[in-house]
């Protein structure tokens, strides 16, 4: 499951020692071998979602995308390490778009924009996701025609 679930059964599984698995659990905290002795993931850790973005638009050529974060530490840690390397590569990141919980005040945040950005990351949980995708976007197409 998702780190947040992931977190506090991984603490509790080595007093039983019960291994556990996670396919989707991408927390930097779950790295901690001594804390977490039985826990093992499928998946690669969230450090290195930044920098395989950052491959990727190299890759296409991309200089300048925009991301949308969730604010909550495992995704602001992923816009935080993708915002470090394309300032680096002299890119365009632009990051302003972070959806607190209220995701009604959102789209305004899009529609501020200083540019028109082609390539946009969702860097956010399923639910977040959902909402940006089928709920924001088409107000903000909406609203700029």
């Amino acid at each position: 499951g998702c780190s947040t679930a992931t977190i506090p059964v991984a603490d509790f599984s080595h007093y039983w020692n019960i291994p556990m698995m996670a396919g989707i659990a991408g927390a930097n905290e779950l790295n901690d071998r001594r804390r977490f002795k039985n826990f093992f993931r499928t998946d690669a850790t969230s450090e290195f979602v930044g920098p395989a973005v950052a491959q990727m638009a190299r890759q296409f050529g991309w200089t300048q995308m925009a991301v949308v974060t969730q604010s909550e530490s495992l995704f602001l840690l992923i816009t935080e390490s993708l915002n470090s390397i394309f300032t680096a590569e002299q890119r365009v990141l632009d990051t302003s778009a972070t959806i607190e919980r209220d995701v009604v005040s959102f789209p305004y945040q899009l529609l501020n924009w200083e540019r028109d950005y082609r390539i946009v990351m969702l860097n956010t949980g399923t639910g977040f996701a959902y909402t940006v995708l089928c709920e924001v976007i088409p107000l903000t197409v909406c609203a700029q025609s």
